[in-house]
């Protein structure tokens, strides 16, 4: 009877899925100085995606931070993804970008922006995307 609790023991250890692949955070701080929002804009967002170096148009991970936003903003957003290790080896590039929300959705702030929420004053200095090389 020993014999047999053991074998069964060692069959239930070889059908044991192995152990879930490792996963690593990475974390993008990224300065934002809004000024002068549109009376309609109520959040704004900072999304960062890792761009996979065989398809740079395809997002290979991607993460946000929403923040509740009054007029105007000043400082560094934290974005935390989550990474597996095997979709770590296949990107080579990351961005991340502002998006700002109102009632009608979001959009990217812009001169020639047609949502009034979401148009910048013409000639003023405007940064809306960031990105890098891994």
């Amino acid at each position: 009877m020993a014999r047999l609790l053991y074998a069964s023991i060692v069959i239930a250890a070889m059908l044991t899925p192995p152990a879930a692949l490792a996963e690593q955070t990475i974390t993008f701080k990224v300065p934002v100085q809004l000024s002068n929002l549109h009376s309609d804009v109520k959040k704004f967002s900072v999304q960062c995606h890792l761009r996979n170096k065989n398809s740079p148009a395809a997002s290979a991970a991607f993460d946000r931070t929403d923040l509740e936003v009054n007029k105007n903003f000043s400082g560094t957003v934290s974005v935390n993804m989550k990474v597996p290790d095997s979709v770590a080896t296949e990107v080579n590039a990351w961005d991340c970008t502002v998006l700002l929300f109102h009632a009608g959705g979001g959009c990217a702030p812009a001169p020639d922006s047609p949502i009034a929420a979401c148009k910048t004053k013409a000639g003023a200095p405007s940064v809306t995307k960031v990105q890098g090389t891994l």
